[in-house]
């Protein structure tokens, strides 16, 4: 917390050995700038995640982010993320494929 009142927090949870979970806080004195709370879980050769960043049931609006990284070889990653966004009268999705060939 600063001299003005305003925080950054967060929370860190190994829930198994595998399985991690976060929740991050932004405040600006007495308002809720930024809250995510996010999920992982590391396979042997993958990992994937999913994010909930600044939910808002009242106004129904959210940001949900999901990512899978997959080693199909030593040389070879395969991934991909979509971020879906939505607030009262506008709604969005990305969906974003990668590589790693190294």
């Amino acid at each position: 917390m600063d001299s003005s009142g305003s925080l950054n927090a967060q929370c860190v949870l190994l829930l198994a050995e595998r399985i991690r979970a976060k929740a991050a806080f932004q405040t600006q004195q007495d308002k809720f700038l930024t809250w995510q709370f996010d999920s992982e879980y590391r396979g042997d050769n993958f990992t994937a995640s999913v994010t909930l960043g600044n939910p808002d049931i009242i106004n129904q609006s959210a940001i949900v982010v999901g990512h899978f990284l997959q080693s199909v070889t030593q040389n070879l990653v395969l991934g991909g993320e979509i971020v879906y966004h939505r607030r009262p009268n506008e709604e969005g999705a990305i969906l974003t494929l990668a590589g790693k060939y190294a």
